[in-house]
């Protein structure tokens, strides 16, 4: 059963008990007031037939039953009165109801009327229960001479509650329905909020949620209509510098108690940062926005939370963990394209070893498998003793088997040896790959030159700690009209394809610019794009070892 319906069937019950409850109390109420109602016609009936001069002379007559029983039954037909009983003091009845117990002893409690009171209790007489109430006659001299009692029986009293009960009823019924309208409606309502699911299907999806946002790498940030943040996880408060719960549940009580203070309503607190509020304010869905926050570059995205939902879940990327997927996926291509490069190569070479022994030019085979090795061991043996970065130097192998393949001679100079890179490999892999491969793109697209060529050049830095970075190709060079632009992202003077165009040399710049340096071009005969490495200084770290 979902949390809607057991609303719906706690609320009828309890609709339900409160409507008996009320139709006892409003039947009980109406009984009271017609008791008391009776009362005060018996009171009034028998203070006046006690002070009226035609009973007093009866009482004292030579046959009272004669002159008063009549008297008795005009006040009974006449009023709401059902009996009128005149008596002795000793309590002999001189009138009643039925004429046949004339003559008999009064049945009820004469000694307040004897006393003087006029005293009004329910009690059984003749005609069965009733309310009635009892006072003494006094004749002009002040002596005690009868006394009179008139009452209302009670099944009179519980025949005018009857008549009442269709009233009550419909009371009652219009209070079971607008109550049963009010809990459909409300079940109505929690079974949408709740997308009608049962309280432990809801216990699990809330313990499920808070484990997604408290390990998700992404920040999360559920915004309302109005983009105002109503949750967020740990990694987005850390991401846009937002408050933490504790920090904004505090702020919200002091909102509060200001607001109360001047009779005002509180106003949302604006914890969203002024560039992802900006991206807000143009569009309600979007993805992969870059924005800056503080000194991180984010990668932001928006979507609905859900298709009819006015909700929407904003999504938050640090781009240096791309960064650095980016840089291994860059390290795992380059070694792919150099592995198939040279799978390419060697087959070529085995083809034309195998042809050299078919046709018996053995001198020739031997040459030729020679030369090509002692190539390959210079090429590898050049990089690897002037690169002392393994992950550079395993780059600059991989890129010059690739340019090899695709008809682009990769030169590498290194001047004096090259230090061990201080920055992340992946960083190192991705700077230096983004500006090899469109070196070498450059170069092989340039088909007008007779030889394709791009150049790499390692030399130490005149800044202690880097080593300075050139990477030239024979390409076209760089465009003027993207020449203020190349490093913005979604730039690239590259045809557009099925890829995402212009991120490159985008993060390429953001990365250089973490090291405390940065990416430069020029053109000649050619692009030329330099950069400088951090890379570990001897000396220093040297000093730091004594130290």
């Amino acid at each position: 059963m979902s949390l809607a319906q057991r609303f719906l069937a706690l609320q009828l019950g309890l609709v339900l008990v409160i409507s008996v409850v009320v139709a006892l109390v409003m039947i009980q109420q109406t009984r009271s007031w017609v008791t008391m109602r009776a009362e005060s016609v018996t009171r009034a009936a028998t203070s006046v037939m006690a002070q009226d001069p035609f009973v007093r002379d009866g009482l004292t007559a030579t046959d009272p039953t004669a002159r008063l029983q009549a008297y008795a039954h005009r006040i009974e037909d006449e009023s709401d009165i059902d009996f009128v009983t005149l008596m002795t003091p000793e309590g002999t009845r001189l009138t009643h109801a039925i004429p046949e117990y004339v003559g008999r002893q009064y049945v009820g409690d004469r000694s307040h009327a004897l006393a003087g009171e006029t005293y009004t209790e329910t009690e059984t007489g003749q005609l069965g229960p009733s309310v009635r109430t009892i006072a003494p006659v006094y004749d002009t001299d002040g002596s005690l001479v009868g006394l009179v009692s008139s009452g209302v029986l009670l099944d009179q009293i519980a025949q005018e509650s009857r008549q009442q009960l269709p009233g009550l009823a419909l009371i009652v019924a219009a209070l079971l329905v607008m109550s049963s309208l009010v809990s459909y409606l409300l079940a109505r309502y929690l079974s949408r909020a709740t997308n009608g699911q049962a309280p432990e299907a809801l216990v699990r999806s809330q313990a499920l949620n808070d484990a997604v946002l408290a390990e998700a790498r992404e920040g999360l940030v559920l915004l309302d209509d109005l983009d105002r943040p109503v949750l967020a996880n740990a990694r987005a408060r850390h991401l846009l510098d937002m408050p933490t719960a504790a920090a904004d549940a505090a702020r919200a009580r002091r909102r509060r108690s200001v607001a109360l203070r001047r009779r005002t309503q509180p106003r949302p607190a604006g914890t969203l940062p002024a560039s992802i509020r900006g991206l807000l304010d143009h569009r309600r869905v979007f993805s992969d926005q870059w924005c800056t926050v503080g000194a991180r570059t984010l990668i932001v995205s928006c979507v609905k939370a859900a298709r009819d939902a006015k909700l929407r879940v904003l999504i938050v990327q640090d781009h240096t963990e791309l960064t650095r997927l980016s840089g291994e996926l860059d390290t795992v291509r380059t070694m792919a394209a150099g592995l198939r490069a040279q799978t390419h190569e060697h087959a070529n070479r085995m083809h034309t070893v195998v042809s050299l022994l078919e046709l018996q030019r053995y001198p020739q085979a031997l040459n030729f498998a020679a030369s090509n090795l002692s190539m390959t061991r210079d090429l590898g043996s050049r990089v690897t003793q002037s690169v002392a970065d393994p992950y550079l130097s395993a780059l600059l192998l991989g890129k010059t088997a690739e340019a090899h393949e695709r008809g682009v001679d990769l030169q590498v100079l290194a001047h004096g040896e090259i230090p061990v890179s201080s920055a992340d490999p992946s960083e190192v892999v991705s700077v230096v790959g983004n500006l090899l491969d469109n070196a070498i793109d450059a170069a092989a697209s340039n088909r007008h030159r007779e030889e394709p060529a791009v150049e790499v050049e390692l030399a130490p830095s005149e800044r202690a700690g880097y080593v300075h970075l050139t990477v030239a190709d024979t390409g076209p060079g760089v465009a003027p009209e993207v020449a203020d632009s190349l490093f913005d992202r979604g730039v690239s003077t590259k045809p557009a394809g099925d890829s995402m165009r212009g991120v490159g040399l985008y993060l390429a710049q953001h990365i250089a610019e973490s090291w405390g340096s940065r990416l430069r071009f020029g053109n000649d005969a050619g692009a030329v794009f330099t950069v400088e490495i951090p890379v570990h200084d001897s000396a220093r770290d040297a000093e730091g070892d004594d130290s």
